[in-house]
């Protein structure tokens, strides 16, 4: 049986995203009320690609960088029908499509959320990221993180977005071939370095906000419970 050209070519290039690690968000639209929900969400895109950007520079150097070439291609990948953003309902609705969309594309995350824009002067946004097999590892495989739309949070790494992906990438480190629960610890010290580097982004957010940085705090602790799990130093 000869298998369509397209198939081919899906399968092809699942097999290379994974071969060289996952290192795309993809992003699809996002909900919210209010006359100021588009232009944030428009905003929220354009940020979150140049913060994936930043951290990549940010994370890169040092002793581990080999082990850790897989962040210089993180990026964020919007999904896009006619030209916009789509509606996660329409190809990811049920947790049956969002994990073979995950498996299927070797995204890193699959990143759907609404903004908050009740009080003008307290607008923020609520990030889902969707992991799947990698968030089994950390406890659940959907992590809802808040962001505050301010400089603070848009101009920096020192955020719940970047802790959650750092996270999520020390854990594909150990993991490379997520889907097989089998793990690698060739790359252990340089899973740790991304952990370190979460940890201190999480404590940052939580002298800012208590509630967010609690749950960056459990998202840091499981994979770090994680990755001594199935790769004792020493061990």
């Amino acid at each position: 049986m000869r298998l369509p050209i397209a198939l081919i070519f899906l399968i092809g290039s699942t097999f290379a995203a994974l071969a060289q690690g996952r290192s795309e968000v993809h992003m699809f639209k996002y909900g919210g009320l209010g006359p100021q929900v588009p232009a944030v969400i428009d905003d929220f895109r354009y940020i979150m690609g140049e913060k994936l950007l930043l951290l990549s520079t940010e994370v890169l150097g040092g002793e581990y960088e080999s082990d850790l070439a897989t962040i210089s291609n993180l990026k964020l990948k919007p999904v896009l029908k006619d030209e916009k953003l789509e509606d996660p309902n329409d190809r990811v609705g049920s947790l049956t499509e969002r994990t073979k969309y995950w498996r299927d594309t070797g995204a890193l995350a699959v990143l759907t959320g609404r903004v908050r824009a009740s009080d003008p002067a307290a607008i923020s946004i609520k990030s889902t990221f969707f992991l799947g097999d990698l968030g089994d590892k950390l406890g659940s495989q959907s992590v809802s993180v808040e962001l505050p739309v301010d400089a603070a949070g848009y101009e920096s790494t020192k955020d719940s977005h970047s802790v959650t992906i750092l996270a999520s990438l020390a854990i594909n480190l150990i993991y490379p071939n997520s889907t097989t629960g089998n793990a690698d610890c060739a790359k252990t010290a340089a899973a740790f370095a991304l952990i370190n580097q979460a940890q201190q982004r999480a404590g940052a957010v939580m002298e800012d906000d208590q509630v967010t940085g609690d749950t960056l705090k459990k998202i840091v602790d499981a994979a770090t419970v994680s990755v001594e799990g199935a790769c004792p130093v020493g061990g």
